[in-house]
């Protein structure tokens, strides 16, 4: 029993001597603060030897060490000190660098508290707990958790498509960010707008930036990745970085329509290390790695590509890519990837030219052989086609069907867009004062701003509602019909109702 009092002292002597070392070592620049460093190791330094030698003899009981198992607990405990005072050291230069010059001790532990995830880095943000997430956000932006939440659903959908399922209980942590200059706290590019980090699990964006949404899922798509990561390997996988940027591009929704020919140039082994792309300014490793992932989720099962999530060569993954498809020895993989590509946007000009020719009672058989030859970023322009087919003929069971759809499969498709579509399908069957009430919903709601489209909107069916034959309300539908070819026939059924 005393022996072990004996060394808990001894422990609580080092804490504190490691304590006081690092509050030393912070109080000054990086130069004197690596000098105090240096001097502050050779006291874990002759600790280290003392125990070096009670091994070698069996003990030294003067120095309180009486057997080789407590020399081997002291030799330990040392390196560990010793580590710790060069981890200070090099700590605090690092966080000068980092730019905090003249920060005190308190600011510089303070920083590194935000660079760990450990502290929120904006001073009055506070905390919301949320069914899908828990925000970190201010006064500002708190509205748009609404909206998060909104779009959770229908991210974990699409993602479940192509990774397992999130442990249960488990969810995000997300910081939404005023301005630019808290995140520069995580050294990000001046032009990014968002960040998922390892070290801190947590995402951190720009919330006043243009498609924020857009951001958010790229972002939260990084997380799915690395969850899906942990839970089949134990741990994060440094996956090629345009696999790993192209992945969370495609499932925003977005579509490059080209150039492309610059790309074919950029090889899977240049594109493989973010380190690389650094100085490469000519080739965006985000689109060529959009392109390149939106053929291989699409031509690939989703075992297979489940599989290159888990595989940190590049090397590797090209070789099976280049079997799976059996591409020709004298062809580069991406230049074959990038012309499959090109063939199926091409398919897809097709399939928007005959919504134009067939019947709507024909949509569901058009919308099935879409999905299996395109790709699925092309799916909500897609069934905003066919919405446009099916409400010319004032099929509004069918604008319903493709409503549900679109919200399932177009991450872009915002609640305040839905609703107007949704206010075009209720108001089509006839009950303008219900489309009214989801237009004033919308337009009242925090979830978006209101729109000059969602007020003109509403604002032409409550002259409908006061008079079906409305002179005003004429003269806009015959400016822009709500349903297409079939406005006349819908305006005169509501006249005569």
């Amino acid at each position: 029993m005393k022996g072990f009092l004996k060394f808990l002292l001894f422990l609580v002597v080092m804490v504190l001597f490691l304590g006081g070392s690092g509050y030393l070592i912070f109080s000054y620049d990086e130069l004197i603060g690596m000098l105090w460093g240096i001097v502050l190791w050779f006291v874990p330094f002759a600790i280290f030897i003392i125990s070096l030698v009670a091994l070698v003899v069996g003990k030294l009981p003067r120095l309180g060490i009486r057997s080789r198992w407590s020399g081997t607990v002291v030799l330990v405990t040392s390196l560990a000190a010793g580590l710790a005072i060069v981890l200070l050291a090099f700590g605090n230069a690092f966080v000068i660098q980092a730019g905090n010059v003249d920060e005190s001790v308190k600011e510089k532990v303070r920083w590194y508290a935000r660079l760990t995830g450990q502290t929120t880095m904006q001073d009055d943000s506070y905390r919301v707990d949320g069914k899908y997430a828990t925000y970190y956000v201010t006064e500002d932006n708190e509205h748009k958790v609404a909206i998060m939440e909104e779009l959770f659903p229908r991210m974990e959908a699409q993602l479940d498509r192509y990774l397992s399922p999130l442990a249960e209980g488990e969810k995000p942590e997300i910081e939404l960010h005023r301005n630019a200059s808290t995140l520069q706290l995580l050294e990000m590019d001046g032009n990014m707008a968002g960040v998922y980090s390892i070290i801190t699990g947590r995402i951190d964006m720009l919330e006043n930036t243009p498609y924020w949404e857009k951001i958010f899922i790229h972002e939260y798509t990084h997380y799915r990745v690395h969850q899906f990561q942990l839970q089949e390997a134990g741990k994060h996988v440094r996956i090629p970085h345009w696999l790993e940027e192209g992945f969370a591009e495609a499932m925003t929704g977005s579509l490059m329509l080209g150039p492309f020919d610059n790309y074919k140039n950029l090889s899977f082994a240049d594109a493989s290390s973010k380190i690389l792309q650094m100085n490469n300014h000519t080739q965006d490793v985000y689109t060529y790695g959009q392109i390149l992932t939106s053929e291989l989720i699409h031509g690939a099962s989703t075992e297979q590509f489940q599989k290159w999530l888990l595989t940190d060569d590049y090397a590797v993954i090209e070789e099976e890519i280049r079997d799976l498809y059996q591409i020709p020895e004298d062809v580069t993989t991406q230049s074959f990837l990038i012309d499959r590509y090109e063939e199926t946007l091409a398919k897809d000009r097709t399939y928007f030219d005959r919504t134009y020719e067939i019947p709507a009672s024909e949509w569901e058989e058009e919308w099935d052989a879409f999905q299996e030859e395109v790709y699925f970023p092309m799916y909500g322009q897609y069934l905003s086609s066919l919405r446009r087919l099916v409400l010319g003929e004032l099929d509004f069971d069918a604008g319903e069907k493709i409503l549900q759809e679109r919200l399932s499969y177009d991450l872009s498709y915002s609640p305040e867009a839905s609703n107007y579509d949704r206010a075009i399908i209720v108001a089509g069957r006839g009950d303008l004062d219900g489309a009214i009430a989801i237009l004033e919903d919308s337009m009242n709601g925090e979830i978006e701003l209101k729109s000059l489209e969602t007020e003109h909107l509403h604002s032409t069916l409550e002259l409908l509602r006061e008079d079906p034959s409305h002179p005003e309300a004429i003269e806009r539908l015959e400016k822009r019909g709500l349903y297409f070819q079939g406005t006349d026939e819908w305006l005169e059924s509501l006249q005569t109702n």
